[in-house]
């Protein structure tokens, strides 16, 4: 069991157990913290794992443990909701690590075995080091000595490609497949594989848009063995969603008053802002879309929400957002659109803003002007979303 001594001004954390060599000590500026580690020490130790590079010899003294660091950080750095439900998902990595335990080769070693034992995509892996690595740039920062030069972030050294499965890799994953099973997370369970980034370029062609809207109406599609009720909310939602470019969130969250129809606009808080706070922005709607919203607004409380799936409240939107995500997958499931998401709505209202011309017959906005649209600052948004297809671009030169 964890036991908690004072020393020096400081606390000394002494953790005994059947699974350790000897005694593990670790000192702490606080009671709080000590006590904090000490707890989730024991509940590894307690499911027969010793946390991977606990090391029970390494020095105490100015030299924190990475999860202290890592709490320094989210109290006084620039923490997103995205980076502390990541750091919430992958805070066992980090486990008994001290920062001079993190080198160059410790890295390696740990994307290593995001692939190897977690079986990450390149992409995730990508995210949990760019994470680590803003927080040891943070963390560096602060303990360099005034006019001393702060030391390399080992994260920051990796070379490029370094999240691409290698040849050796993808060979030693493929040799056994039967036998090396996923052990973490969502893929838990299931045969590994070298992973690939996966560029999502999957269009809502017009049969399938179609079928979806017949769906929602209450009609029966051929071949389908049942009719779905009608369900005009989820309907309004999703033309609003590939009509605008809207995340998920910010449609169902949407008030009635945020609706400009006389301007032609719509307002719109902004979900990807900086620190987790609202990045309003204005968002132009189609003349098509004005009609519809203006026929669905009637009766509706100005000062409400505009659709009936969230609460309004910050624990509600996780709940709405599982449920519309669902609810999306079985409408497309049944529509037999496949290989389709709720989040592809989005990447189609992208591509269906490049297509637009105005009245003259000349594209009607700019990619500046879509990007201020989408609710993007980084221009590499444009080419990550605008699955243009080819059939597509060759019309713009017979037009």
């Amino acid at each position: 069991m964890p036991s908690i001594q004072p020393r020096g001004g400081r606390f000394q954390l002494r953790v005994k157990h059947k699974l350790l060599p000897k005694p593990y000590f670790s000192t702490f500026d606080s009671e709080e913290e000590a006590e904090e580690y000490g707890q989730v020490l024991m509940s590894w130790l307690r499911k027969g794992l010793v946390p991977q590079g606990l090391n029970i010899d390494a020095p105490q003294v100015a030299d924190p443990l990475v999860v202290q660091i890592i709490k320094a950080y989210e109290k006084l750095g620039p923490v997103t909701p995205a980076d502390t439900q990541l750091l919430n998902a992958t805070a066992s990595d980090m486990l008994g690590v001290r920062f001079s335990q993190v080198t160059s080769a410790w890295v390696d070693s740990y994307v290593k075995r995001l692939k190897m034992t977690v079986n990450n995509a390149p992409g995730t892996i990508r995210k949990k080091v760019g994470l680590y690595g803003r927080i040891l740039d943070w963390h560096i920062r602060r303990s360099a000595p005034d006019g001393g030069t702060a030391q390399t972030n080992p994260f920051r050294t990796l070379p490029r490609g370094y999240s691409t499965y290698t040849r050796e890799e993808t060979r030693l994953l493929a040799a056994a497949p039967s036998k090396v099973l996923a052990t973490v997370g969502r893929g838990a369970g299931k045969v590994k594989t070298a992973k690939r980034d996966q560029a999502r370029e999957r269009r809502l062609h017009a049969d399938e848009e179609q079928r979806v809207l017949l769906a929602l109406r209450g009609e029966r599609l051929p071949g389908a063995k049942w009719v779905r009720p009608p369900n005009p909310d989820l309907e309004m939602l999703l033309t609003v969603i590939v009509e605008s470019g809207l995340r998920l969130s910010e449609a169902y969250t949407l008030k009635v008053s945020y609706l400009q129809l006389g301007r032609g606009f719509m307002q719109v808080d902004g979900s990807k802002g900086r620190d987790g706070t609202i990045k309003p922005r204005i968002v132009p709607l189609k003349p098509g879309l004005i009609e519809k919203l203006r026929t669905y607004v009637e009766g509706k409380d100005a000062a409400g929400l505009l659709f009936p799936y969230w609460d309004g409240t910050q624990a509600g939107k996780k709940l709405a957002t599982r449920a519309l995500v669902q609810s999306f997958r079985r409408l497309f499931a049944h529509a037999q659109v496949d290989a389709f998401t709720e989040h592809d709505l989005r990447h189609e209202a992208c591509c269906r803003w490049f297509e637009l011309r105005g009245k003259d017959g000349r594209w009607l906005f700019s990619d500046v002007e879509i990007c201020r649209i989408m609710g993007w600052s980084n221009y590499a948004m444009v080419l990550r979303y605008a699955s243009l297809r080819g059939e597509d671009l060759a019309i713009r030169m017979l037009s």
